[in-house]
C-alpha cells in the first residue's frame, strides 16, 4: 500500500473511532430490510458486483453506497462474485464495482469475462484493488493514460475555485486528525491528494470508465457523508459512464419553513413575508401559551394562508408526547388527557391536524403511536427515535446515516415515518446549533448584539443548497423567540437575498407544505425502476402521489411526471431519442 493510501486509510479510520460501533449495528439490524423493497429488477441499467465473503469490504458497501443508490433511484441488481462470475441474463448499461477485493478475488477467466462486460457497458469502480492490477489489465480498466488527465469539474458542471475540493478542505469539515491537505487541482484537469488521483476518468474505445480511488468510507456519515457536492458529483459519474437511456428517479428542490415553540409573541408579524415568498410554514404552537388575541390574529391568517399548524407542546415546560425532563415514557391516562387537549383545541378552533407532527424537543414516546394513527398523523420529524431522549440517534438513518438527512421508519411496525436533516450530521460545518437557521443571527439569549441579515443570508443558503446538493428537500428551520426579533420588513429582505443566491446558483426552490413533500419521498422510496430499455420503462411499487423520473441520453434528458399508482407503470420514450 502506497504512503498516500495509508495516509488516507489513516484519516478515514481516525474519522470513524467513534462512529463505527453504531453503523455496525445498523448493519447487523433486520429493522433495516424492510424499508428497503425486495424485489429484482427484470432489466435494470446497472450491475453491481459485491462479494459478501469479504465481510468489511461488503459492510462499506451496503452502509455507504447501497442506500444511496436507492434514493437516487438506481435500477440496479447485485451479483455475489464469491463463488467467481454468474451468468448475465440482461445487458446492463453499466458495471459497478461496490467495494474493495472484488478484483483480487476473481480468477484470471472471471477478470477476462469482466473486461468484456465492461467494453459492451461502461465502469465505474469503488475497487482499491484495481489500482494493482498486472499492466496487461491497466489500460482496460483505464488505470494508464488516465493518470496524466482526470476530471472532476466536467461532472459538477461549476467554475474552478468552486470545485470539491474546496469543499473537502473547508475547516468545517475536517474535525478529525487529517494526516495531509487535500490541495486545488491543476485547473480545470485532475484532482489530486498529495499527487495521488481521487478520481481517474478515461475512456476505452467505447466504454467511459470512472475509478473512484479513494474508500467509499468518504461518504459515510461519520467522515465526510453526502455533502459538498458528493452526492451530486457520484449521480453525474453514473450518468456520464453509462450507456444510455438511464433512468433516475428526481427529488425536485422542495423548500419549506419549520418553526418551533410558536407562541404568538409580535402578534405573527413574520407569517406575512414568509408566505409572499410562497413559503409553507410548519408552525409548532404551544397551546396553553397561545392568548386570544393571538388566536384570533392566526386563525385569520391561516384563512389568508396556506399554514401548517401541528401541535408542539402545551408550554415551553410542558411537552405533549414524552416526559423530558424523565427521560421517560408518559403513561395511558397522561397521553389521554393530552391528546384530548390537542383535540378539544384544533375542534374549538376550527384548525386542521397536518399529517406532519412538529413535536416539542424533538421527542414523541412510543405509547403516542396509536394516538397520532388515529388522528392520521403519519410523519414525525424527530432527531431522535420515537420514544428516546435526546442524546440518542436512530440506529437505521436512511439514506444518509444519523441525523444528516433522514429518511426512514420510526419504528418497526413501519407505520410512522421519520423526516429531517436537522443535524448535518457529525460532519456539520455549522454546528453548534447548526440545526437552528437563524442561530446566532439575532440578539436572542445573548447570541448576538444585533440582527446581523448578512449571516442569516449566508446560514439560510447553505442549509438549502446543502439538501439540494445531496438530492434532498430543504427546510429553514428556527424557533418563533428568533424570528419574532427580526423587523418584518427585514425579513423580506433576508427571504429575497436568500431567493436570489439560490436562483444565482442555479437552484428554482418548489415551495410545498411538509405534508406533500413526505408524500413525495414516500412514493420516491416506495417505487423502483423495474425495466430500462431503448423503448421504454417500467416502474413497480405504490406512490401515493405523483413522482419524477428523468431518462438520460447521450445528449439530451427527458423528463416525465409519474401520476399516482399502484402496481406497475410503464413510460414510452420519445421516437425522436436516439438510440
Amino acid at each position: 500500500m502506497s504512503p498516500v493510501r495509508e495516509a488516507i486509510d489513516y484519516f478515514i479510520r481516525s474519522a470513524q473511532r467513534n462512529h463505527a460501533s453504531r453503523m455496525d449495528e445498523t448493519y447487523r439490524s433486520a429493522s433495516i430490510i424492510p424499508a428497503i423493497p425486495a424485489f429484482s429488477p427484470v432489466s435494470p441499467n446497472v450491475l453491481v458486483l459485491i462479494n459478501t465473503n469479504l465481510e468489511e469490504e461488503h459492510r462499506r458497501y451496503f452502509l455507504n453506497l447501497k442506500t444511496f443508490f436507492y434514493h437516487l433511484g438506481l435500477s440496479f441488481r447485485e451479483m455475489d462474485v464469491k463463488n467467481g462470475l454468474g451468468q448475465l441474463d440482461f445487458s446492463p448499461s453499466l458495471i459497478l464495482l461496490g467495494h474493495s477485493g472484488i478484483w483480487d478475488s476473481i480468477s484470471k477467466c472471471d477478470r477476462d469475462l469482466l473486461l468484456k462486460w465492461i467494453t459492451a457497458s461502461g465502469l465505474v469502480s469503488f475497487d482499491l484493488s484495481t489500482d494493482h492490477a498486472p499492466m496487461a489489465y491497466q489500460i482496460p480498466l483505464g488505470l494508464n493514460m488516465a493518470r496524466k488527465e482526470s476530471s472532476l469539474i466536467d461532472f459538477l458542471e461549476i467554475q474552478e475555485g468552486d470545485n470539491l475540493v474546496k469543499g473537502l478542505q473547508t475547516r468545517y469539515v475536517f474535525r478529525y486528525p487529517c494526516p495531509a491537505v487535500l490541495v486545488p487541482p491543476v485547473p480545470g484537469r485532475t484532482i489530486h491528494f498529495r499527487g495521488h488521483p481521487l478520481v481517474i476518468k478515461s475512456q476505452v474505445d467505447e466504454a467511459r470508465i470512472l475509478q473512484v480511488m479513494i474508500s467509499s468510507q468518504v461518504l459515510n456519515e461519520g467522515v465526510l457523508g453526502h455533502i459538498n457536492k458528493l452526492s451530486t458529483f457520484f449521480e453525474r459519474a453514473l450518468i456520464w459512464a453509462s450507456k444510455k437511456p438511464f433512468a433516475l428517479k428526481t427529488i425536485p428542490h422542495f423548500l419549506s419553513i419549520r418553526v418551533d415553540d410558536v407562541s404568538g409573541a409580535s402578534g405573527f408579524s413574520y407569517l406575512d413575508p414568509i408566505c409572499k415568498h410562497h413559503f409553507i410554514p410548519l408552525l409548532g404552537l404551544l397551546l396553553e401559551d397561545l392568548p386570544e388575541r393571538s388566536l384570533n390574529r392566526l386563525k385569520k391568517l391561516n384563512a389568508m394562508y396556506p399554514l401548517s399548524l401541528s401541535p408542539h407542546g402545551l408550554t415551553w415546560e410542558k411537552p405533549l408526547y414524552f416526559d423530558v425532563s424523565r427521560k421517560r415514557e408518559l403513561n395511558e391516562s397522561q397521553l389521554e388527557e393530552n391528546f384530548w387537549k390537542i383535540d378539544t383545541f384544533y375542534g374549538k378552533h376550527g384548525l386542521r391536524l397536518p399529517k406532519t407532527l412538529n413535536a416539542h424537543f424533538y421527542s414523541v414516546g412510543i405509547r403516542c403511536k396509536p394516538f397520532l394513527l388515529e388522528r392520521g398523523i403519519r410523519y414525525v420529524m424527530n432527531e431522535i427515535p420515537l420514544g428516546s431522549s435526546r442524546g440518542t440517534f436512530w440506529p437505521t438513518a436512511l439514506p444518509y446515516g444519523r441525523n444528516s438527512y433522514n429518511l426512514c421508519f420510526a419504528d418497526s411496525s413501519e407505520e410512522i415515518v421519520n423526516f429531517s436533516f436537522q443535524g448535518f450530521g457529525r460532519s456539520s460545518y455549522l454546528a453548534p446549533h447548526d440545526h437552528d437557521w437563524l442561530w446566532g443571527c439575532t440578539p436572542y439569549h445573548g447570541e448576538n448584539m444585533k440582527v446581523d441579515a448578512d449571516q442569516a443570508v449566508r446560514r439560510g443558503v447553505e442549509h438549502i443548497e446543502r439538501a439540494f446538493w445531496a438530492k434532498f428537500p430543504a427546510y429553514l428551520m428556527t424557533h418563533e423567540q428568533r424570528l419574532s426579533l427580526i423587523d418584518p420588513l427585514e425579513l423580506d429582505s433576508i427571504l429575497w437575498r436568500i431567493e436570489a443566491s439560490l436562483h444565482g446558483d442555479g437552484f428554482t426552490p418548489v415551495y410545498e407544505n411538509m405534508d406533500s413533500i413526505i408524500d413525495y419521498l414516500v412514493s420516491a422510496w416506495n417505487v423502483r425502476i423495474y425495466e430500462v430499455n431503448q423503448t421504454a420503462i417500467r416502474l413497480q411499487g405504490e406512490a401515493v402521489s405523483g413522482i419524477d423520473i428523468d431518462v438520460h441520453m447521450e445528449n439530451s434528458t427527458q423528463h416525465f411526471h409519474v401520476p399516482p399508482f399502484s402496481g406497475q407503470y410503464g413510460i414510452l420514450l420519445e421516437e425522436s431519442v436516439e438510440k
